[in-house]
This record gives structure tokens, C-alpha cells and sequence, in this order.
């Protein structure tokens, strides 16, 4: 993620007393990066500070939720509880995959990260939790956009 070439697909939006993103994306895959992305903008004052290659974790993520909305709420919970409980950062998200079976939808992918503490100072906010406050998933011609604000 930190290596990403292109501009991810993100923005930031105003928000009383949190912060919130909007995101797109070509598929639910995409979008969802995307939103991991700009949880990141918010979090970290410029990602690209963050230079290191030496691989501090491996995980494999698999995330089961009766709606698209939870998912996407337990997805961002999940990397927000990687960075600030276990110090990683997520460099790499390979192999993510979203699929709706019969009465839930599941996630799974493969994360790489690097240790998060030496880039403490380059964090200009902590999110607290992700919320269902005005939290939208959409479906548009060409993919999807997201919205999602967090408790700061």
C-alpha cells in the first residue's frame, strides 16, 4: 500500500467532530482497499514517510457478516485494531476477495505489514472506532462508492 503508484480513489469529508472518506472503486474489492487507504490519510500526517521493507507480519483475514455494511465496518475495525493494538502497518493487500453466499457476505485476504512504531510521530489523528454513522455503500454504473465516518 505504501508503494502505490497511482492515487488511490479517496477523499476526505467534513464531519462535525469526527472524521469521514468517501472512496470508489471498480469493484467491492477496490472499494474497499480504498477506504483502508484513506483511513490512513487520516490517521498518518504523509504515508509517505513511512519507507521501511523489512516485513514485520503476515495475516490471513477471513471476515464473515450478515450485511455488506458490518463487513465493512469489521474490515476497517480489523486494521485499525492491527495498527494500533499489534503496531502494523499494512503495506500489502493481496488476494482479497468478497463474495455474498446465501445469507451473509465473507472476506478473506492476505496482509502484509511492517512495524508501525518507529512512524508514531508522522500520526496526526487516533480513530477510535469505525462507525454506522452515515455510513453508505453504493452501487454505481462503473463499481461502487463508500462513505464512512470514524470516532477520532
Amino acid at each position: 500500500m505504501i508503494n502505490k503508484t497511482d492515487k488511490p480513489s479517496f477523499y476526505e469529508i467534513e464531519h462535525t467532530a469526527d472524521k469521514g472518506i468517501r472512496a470508489e472503486g471498480s469493484s467491492l474489492e477496490e472499494l474497499f482497499i480504498n477506504l483502508v487507504y484513506g483511513m490512513y490519510y487520516i490517521i498518518y500526517d504523509d504515508t509517505n514517510k513511512i519507507k521501511s521493507k523489512k516485513v514485520k507480519d503476515k495475516k490471513s483475514l477471513f471476515l464473515e457478516e450478515a450485511a455488506l455494511s458490518d463487513l465493512l465496518i469489521s474490515w476497517l475495525s480489523e486494521i485499525n485494531f492491527l495498527h494500533q493494538v499489534e503496531n502494523l502497518f499494512i503495506t500489502d493487500i493481496d488476494h482479497i476477495r468478497i463474495s455474498k453466499e446465501e445469507n451473509h457476505y465473507i472476506l478473506t485476504a492476505n496482509l502484509t505489514g511492517i512495524d508501525s512504531l518507529p512512524y508514531k510521530i508522522f500520526i496526526k489523528t487516533e480513530i477510535k472506532a469505525v462507525t454506522y454513522h452515515q455510513l453508505k455503500i453504493t452501487r454505481i454504473r462503473n463499481g461502487y462508492t463508500g462513505q464512512v465516518i470514524f470516532d477520532v
